[in-house]
Order: structure tokens, then sequence, then C-alpha cells
């Protein structure tokens, strides 16, 4: 027989409760134990048994593929002929998104391969780096909770920052351009706002005031 035998198995990961990532490493080796028990069904009878929905733009159960190529290739020797492996450049996606990791010597190479009209080139390499900056973190703290591990880059991070502080300082800077009114209120108890010094981080504080008046800003 020739030709490629490879059956595709859905698979589903149970992130509920923000488990660590250890955690979810179980959860997950759990499912795919599972899954591989049953590898010899082909997908195309579990998609005619489930009966999904089915749409022209997207493919059943799934439109995400991982592939962890971690095997090592061997060499097929004939007599008499040299074989070399031809590197093809298939520009066809067959899923929304499929990410290829090779396993090598010296570490792990990922593949993109995607759908262009959902993403740019610009777009999957920020995805790429927030993944290279996933693992790195997950490796560096297994007991953190999902939610806790790192994804931006270090530049990320701080243009983030940076962003966050200058949203502050705006609304700093309309609280203090704001001018006390005051209003006559009957029969309340009321208060009185004032400014507090320059660079403190609240521009305004309140005291009591006499009764029927309050200043506001």
């Amino acid at each position: 027989l020739i030709g490629l035998f490879a059956n595709q198995i859905v698979l589903r990961a149970d992130l509920s409760s923000s488990p660590t990532f250890r955690e979810l490493l179980r959860r997950v080796r759990q499912v795919v134990l599972e899954a591989y028990a049953h590898q010899d069904l082909p997908f195309d009878k579990i998609v005619n048994a489930l009966l999904p929905q089915r749409d022209k733009s997207r493919n059943p159960l799934f439109q995400v593929m991982f592939v962890m190529q971690n095997v090592p290739i061997s060499t097929l020797r004939l007599p008499g002929v040299t074989l070399s492996p031809i590197k093809v450049d298939n520009r066809t996606a067959k899923f929304d998104m499929a990410l290829f990791v090779v396993e090598k010597e010296d570490g792990l190479t990922t593949i993109w391969n995607y759908n262009t009209d959902l993403f740019d080139e610009a777009t999957v390499a920020r995805m790429s780096h927030h993944y290279e900056t996933l693992l790195a973190s997950a490796a560096a703290d297994p007991a953190a909770r999902l939610a806790k591990l790192q994804h931006l880059t270090d530049a990320e991070q701080l243009q983030q920052s940076a962003a966050k502080q200058d949203r502050k300082e705006s609304r700093r800077k309309k609280f203090t351009k704001v001018t006390p009114k005051a209003v006559d209120i009957e029969g309340m108890e009321v208060v009185r706002s004032y400014r507090l010094d320059s660079g403190r981080e609240m521009p305004l504080a309140l005291s009591p005031a006499s009764a029927g008046e309050v200043e506001v800003a």
C-alpha cells in the first residue's frame, strides 16, 4: 500500500476553574489517551454520527489543528536509488489555522498555516511570539494558574504599561480642570468638595459643609 495514512482526532480541552498549567497538562493527557484508544475510528464516520450543522465556510467539529511531530523520520534506503526530501510549499489552508510543532535536537520549530481571509502575516507573527512567551512562562512556573501566565512580550508589556499610565494621566487632567459649583439643597446633609494639592492621586476631597449647601465638582 502506498499513501498517507493519517486520521484526525478531535480533542476538547477543559479549561474550567482556571487550572494550573500542570493540572491542564494532566487533563489534556487524559483526553488524548482516551482519544487514542479510538484512533482507528475514521473522522468521517464521527462527523456522520454527530451530524453537526454544516457550513461551507468552515470545517465540521474543529477549525484549528495542532500537529506535534516528535517521531524521527527514518531514512529509506533502496539499492541504486538516492532519496532526498522535498519541501512542499502548500499555499492552501484547509483549516482556519494549523500549527505544526517539529521537535529537533536544538529545540522546537513551529510552522503556521492559516487562512489569509481571517489572518494577516503580522497577526500570525504576533501570535507566534505570544506562543513562545507563553511556553516559556509555563515552563518557568508550571504551578501558576492559566490566567497568571504571561503571553505578552517584554516590548508589549512596556507598551501596555505606558498606555495605561497615559490614560490615568488624561483622567487626572480632566478632573483638575473641573470648576466646583455651589448647589443649594434644603433639608439634607451635605458635603463640601475641594481640590487636593497638585500631583496627588485624587483631585477632589470631601468635607462637611453647612446645612443647605454643597459644593460639587
